[in-house]
């Protein structure tokens, strides 16, 4: 883990941004009237997308140039087979 993953200001930084994105989101839905069916729904799953933009933009801020490639080639990088990602892909969900 580098050193400025750990800094309490980048740990701050990332908890603003992801509760205000977030939280911006979610007023903007309780206030905004839409004739759009699933325009809550639609709000809800962009207001889930705050901790990953967060993550994203205190990783580019606190690290110096290769940060964010390095920080993808590290969430991407992959260690279980195909066959475990072709069961999870094609495995029915199971109705309690």
């Amino acid at each position: 883990m580098q050193a400025w993953a750990l800094t309490p200001f980048a740990i701050f930084t990332f908890f603003a941004l992801a509760f205000l994105w977030s939280w911006i989101i979610d007023y903007a839905t309780t206030q905004i009237r839409s004739d759009f069916r699933n325009f809550s729904v639609v709000m809800a799953m962009a207001s889930g997308f705050g901790p990953s933009l967060a993550t994203v933009v205190v990783v580019a801020a606190f690290s110096e140039g290769t940060g964010v490639r390095d920080w993808l080639t590290r969430c991407l990088h992959l260690s279980v087979g195909w066959r475990w990602f072709a069961f999870a892909f094609l495995a029915p969900p199971q109705r309690c």
